[in-house]
């Protein structure tokens, strides 16, 4: 994103723990306060049970998960697309963790429940 106004700078690390969550930090640094989001694309086929500013609850076909946020300013669903192959598209939901500055460092688990 450094080409962009602000020459924003974006980290994320992965962290998979043994007890199944896996934990995902996002820092983004840039030269002016930005929009930050970070989404987590959903399955057509996962459906969200409940969300709150700082977690959600999923069902899927196997059981449901748990994803909770930290450092974001707002939670909102969104409409998105699933992409399983090459010139087809289904509808899906996103889940968008939103903040704003120009030093942002967010992330989230996912966890089996």
């Amino acid at each position: 994103y450094k080409r962009l106004s602000g020459k924003a700078v974006h980290f994320r690390e992965f962290n998979w723990h043994p007890s199944g969550t896996l934990s995902v930090s996002d820092r983004v640094v840039a030269t002016r306060s930005k929009d930050v989001a970070a989404r987590i694309h959903l399955h057509p086929d996962c459906r969200i049970e409940t969300a709150t500013e700082r977690r959600a609850v999923v069902r899927y076909s196997c059981g449901r998960f748990q994803i909770d946020f930290s450092g974001a300013e707002s939670l909102s669903l969104e409409d998105a697309w699933y992409c399983p192959r090459f010139n087809s598209r289904l509808p899906a939901r996103s889940l968008a963790a939103c903040a704003r500055g120009h030093k942002v460092e967010m992330g989230f688990t996912i966890s089996p429940i």
